[in-house]
C-alpha cells in the first residue's frame, strides 16, 4: 500500500451516506410496490363514505338470480378495503369485492341517446325505400 504512515484517509461523513442509503431503499421499495401493482393489475378504488353501492346477493348457485340486490346501500365507513354500508337499519360489512358503485343513469344523455337511434332508424328506412325504387 505505498502510503506514508500517519497519513489521512479521504472518507465521506457516514451521516449523509446513511441518509443517502435510506432514500435509495425507500425509493426502491416505491417502485417495486408499483411494479407489482402494475403487474397484478390492481385497481384503485372509487368507492368513498356517503356513495351508493349494490351489494352482491348472498344467494348464488342459480343463473337465474341477479348477481347484486336491488336496493342500493350507502357507503358509511371505509377501512382499507373494507367498507361498512347501510340499508335502513341493516348494516353490512364486506371486503370491496362485493360491493359494485352504483351510478344512475343521467336522463339527458338516455334521451340524446334514444333520439339519436330514432334518427338513424329513420335513415335507415329511407335509404331502403330509396334502394327498391
Amino acid at each position: 500500500m505505498n502510503r506514508r504512515v500517519g497519513d489521512t484517509i479521504t472518507h465521506v461523513r457516514e451521516s449523509s451516506r446513511v441518509i443517502d442509503q435510506a432514500a435509495e431503499a425507500l425509493s426502491r421499495g416505491k417502485s417495486l410496490h408499483d411494479r407489482m401493482s402494475r403487474k397484478r393489475r390492481a385497481k384503485q378504488r372509487e368507492v368513498q363514505v356517503c356513495d351508493l353501492v349494490l351489494v352482491k346477493n348472498r344467494r348464488s348457485g342459480s343463473k337465474f338470480l341477479q348477481p347484486f340486490e336491488k336496493e342500493p346501500g350507502v357507503v358509511s365507513i371505509t377501512k382499507g378495503t373494507m367498507i361498512t354500508a347501510h340499508k335502513g337499519h341493516e348494516y353490512i360489512t364486506r371486503n370491496i369485492s362485493f360491493f359494485n358503485l352504483f351510478r344512475q343513469p343521467d336522463p339527458e344523455i338516455k334521451s340524446a341517446d334514444s333520439t339519436q337511434k330514432v334518427i338513424r332508424v329513420q335513415m335507415m328506412k329511407i335509404e331502403l325505400m330509396t334502394a327498391l325504387r
